[in-house]
């Protein structure tokens, strides 16, 4: 992270996010925990341990009700981005 100037606090979020419910909700790190757990019920990205936050952390990040329809936005969503990249 260093190599690439990435802001302290951004780096150490980054670092400790896989510690789940251990992440103070509301945290940098609790917020890319929840973007991890989202691309995986996405089945995007790689994961050794799949994440797993805590109720608390689904409950306070507005995903409890609307879980299905974010995984389908984050879906769509990489369609879309993955386009910039292929080659024409």
């Amino acid at each position: 992270m260093d190599f690439w100037k990435i802001e302290e606090e951004v780096a150490e979020a980054v670092l400790i996010h896989h510690k789940g419910s251990d992440n103070a909700v509301g945290s940098l790190a609790a917020i890319i925990d929840m973007a991890d757990y989202l691309c995986a019920q996405a089945d995007l990205g790689f994961f050794s341990e799949l994440p797993n936050p805590n109720a608390e952390m689904i409950s306070a990040s507005g995903c409890e009700d609307e879980a299905a329809q974010l995984v389908q936005e984050v879906r769509d969503a990489f369609q879309e981005e993955s386009f910039l990249f292929k080659e024409a």
